[in-house]
C-alpha cells in the first residue's frame, strides 16, 4: 500500500511541472526529483494515518486504502505594501512571493475530504499541516475556471493576500505568463470581484488599494479596524 501511495504521488509532482507563477528559469520551480519532497508528502499522509479512527469517519475516511491526493497548489502571497505600487503591464514575478509551499487535495473516491501540505523550512521539505478549509474553495474555483478555459490543471496555484485575509486561485491568461489573473474563491461583498469569476490581478489590486488602511498592522486579526480602533493612542500619563 505505502508503494502504491509513493508512486501515485511522484506521478502527480510530475504532472505539475508546469507553469508555477514565475518563469522556468528561477528558483522557485518545484524539484519533483527531490527526495526529501516525496518523504515530506509521505509523512504527510502517515500523519494522517495516525489521526483517532473516530475522527477519520466524522470526515467520511473510512479506511487508508481509499485515500488518493489530487494535484498540489503552489502558495504564493502578495504582500499588502506593495499593492499600491503593481503596475498593470508589471511582471507578476516582481510581485509574487514565493512561500516555499505545496498544499495536496486528499479525496476518497472522488470526493474531496481534506488537505495535507508541505513547506521548505531550513533547508529542507517538511511537512506543514493537515486541513486546510480553503481546500475546498480552491478546488471549486479549479473546476469552474476549467470550464471555460484549456488550462491544464496543474498551471493553477493559489495566490494569498495574508493581511486582507484574502485567497484568489491564480493562472496566467498568455504563453509568456505576464498576464495574471486572479479567481476570487470566497464572497467579498464589499468588492465588485464576483465569487469564481476570473478577472485581471490588477484590476483586483486596484480596487483593493482604498481599504488597504483598514488592515494595515492588523496581520493577527480577523476583521478590520474599527473607526474606534484606528484613533490615536492617548498618551501615557505621568
Amino acid at each position: 500500500m505505502r508503494h502504491s501511495i509513493v508512486m501515485y504521488i511522484i506521478l502527480i509532482l510530475f504532472l505539475i511541472m508546469g507553469p508555477t507563477g514565475c518563469s522556468d528559469n528561477d528558483h522557485t520551480k518545484l524539484d519533483t526529483t527531490n527526495p526529501q519532497i516525496m518523504k515530506a508528502a509521505m509523512n504527510q499522509l502517515e500523519r494522517l494515518k495516525k489521526l483517532p479512527p473516530d475522527f477519520l469517519k466524522q470526515i467520511g475516511i473510512a479506511s487508508m486504502n481509499e485515500l488518493k491526493p489530487g494535484k498540489p497548489y503552489k502558495i504564493f502571497m502578495v504582500g499588502i505594501g506593495d499593492i499600491k505600487y503593481i503596475k498593470e503591464d508589471q511582471d507578476p514575478c516582481s510581485y509574487l512571493i514565493d512561500l516555499k509551499k505545496w498544499i495536496f487535495p486528499v479525496y476518497v473516491g472522488k470526493i474531496l475530504k481534506t488537505s495535507v501540505s508541505i513547506k521548505y523550512r531550513k533547508g529542507e521539505w517538511k511537512p506543514s499541516s493537515i486541513g486546510k478549509r480553503e481546500i475546498h474553495a480552491l478546488e471549486t474555483a479549479r473546476k469552474e475556471v476549467l470550464q471555460s478555459t484549456n488550462l491544464d490543471p496543474s498551471s493553477q496555484f493559489a495566490v494569498r493576500i495574508p493581511a486582507m485575509y484574502m485567497v484568489f486561485l491564480g493562472h496566467y491568461n498568455d504563453i509568456n505568463r505576464k498576464e495574471l489573473y486572479l479567481t476570487p474563491i470566497h464572497t467579498h461583498p464589499h468588492y465588485t470581484f464576483t465569487l469564481l469569476k476570473s478577472k485581471p490581478a490588477y484590476e483586483v489590486f486596484k480596487e483593493l488599494i482604498p481599504h488597504i488602511p483598514k488592515y494595515q498592522g492588523q496581520f493577527g486579526s480577523l476583521k478590520p479596524k474599527t473607526k474606534n480602533q484606528q484613533k490615536a493612542r492617548p498618551k501615557k500619563t505621568r
